[in-house]
């Protein structure tokens, strides 16, 4: 594993995310009221942009595509249709520069029906 530099301090002001890119892989560093916090970008169960979605109670992040939700913080599954929590990762910050914690564990899979 290792800490990878993702983006500035300064350009996340709170309450806001951000999609980022680290090895191929999208994730979602989100700005709340106690820190920052980072999640895969996609959804569990149908693989909505998490980065485009809504911040609810700076605490909760809002599916764009069916409304599932989920914890910031810890990845949990807080409403249906998704039922695999999304992954999260560590975050660091050194002066003013957000750094996530990866590795190439592979992200939830999406729910299929057709399975």
């Amino acid at each position: 594993m290792k800490y990878v530099p993702v983006l500035k301090t300064t350009d996340l002001p709170e309450g806001e995310k951000k999609r980022v890119v680290v090895d191929g892989r999208e994730l979602c560093v989100y700005h709340l009221s106690d820190g920052f916090f980072a999640t895969d970008n996609r959804c569990t169960h149908a693989r909505g942009a998490l980065a485009e979605g809504r911040i609810l109670d700076d605490h909760t992040v809002e599916c764009p595509r069916h409304g599932a939700q989920f914890a910031i913080r810890t990845g949990t599954v807080l409403s249906l249709p998704a039922f695999i929590p999304v992954r999260t990762f560590e975050v660091k910050v050194d002066d003013d520069t957000i750094f996530l914690k990866v590795d190439d564990e592979p992200s939830p899979k999406p729910f299929d029906p057709a399975v």
